[in-house]
């Protein structure tokens, strides 16, 4: 699998950036929000081998998507983006984000206040020192993921004192709405 030249970065570096006070949530946090299901014998509608995933993704989406990894801030065209549309899955081309609830926040990545109804999963990632400023790897962080495919997308933290679903770029495709 190739590679970016800018890798994804890892999630010690990814709180390091952000210095958005990322703090762990709840899994009642959203009603919108199911819980990832953590059995093995759990079969997601879009399944693909790995052969196929590093088929259709690039090697930073895959990084992404498949193995849980950060983009870098700024490296995705969406995270500025400002036209009316629809983001989707780009695992199995999913909808889960709607532009009406997307936040702008210069901190270089994709932010909604919403997920679709019945689109994303959550899962605990962590804990783990790799957090950075939280307090010695004691605090998890709860992990957002397509429900249709597992695909990581990101995560669910409190930005600016408000929940906000932090979304890798990389993990989406943008529809512009038809004017």
């Amino acid at each position: 699998m190739d590679r970016p030249t800018s890798p994804p970065i890892n999630r010690r570096r990814f709180f390091s950036a952000t210095a958005a006070a990322a703090v762990t949530v709840g899994s009642g946090a959203s009603a919108r929000i199911a819980a990832r299901p953590s059995d093995e014998n759990f079969t997601y509608e879009v399944n693909r081998t790995e052969e196929e995933w590093i088929a259709m993704l690039r090697g930073d989406e895959y990084a992404i998507l498949r193995e849980g990894y950060t983009e870098q801030p700024k490296s995705s065209p969406l995270w500025d983006e400002k036209r009316p549309g629809t983001y989707h899955c780009k695992g199995c081309e999913l909808h889960v984000f709607d532009g009406r609830w997307k936040r702008q926040l210069e901190k270089g990545w994709v932010f909604f206040y919403h997920a679709e109804p019945n689109s994303v999963m959550t899962d605990i990632d962590g804990p783990t020192p790799e957090y950075g400023s939280m307090a010695e790897g004691k605090t998890a962080v709860t992990e957002i993921h397509c429900r249709r495919c597992g695909s990581h997308l990101g995560h669910l933290l409190i930005v600016e004192k408000e929940m906000t679903h932090c979304i890798n770029g990389a993990s989406l495709t943008f529809s512009p709405e038809v004017s």
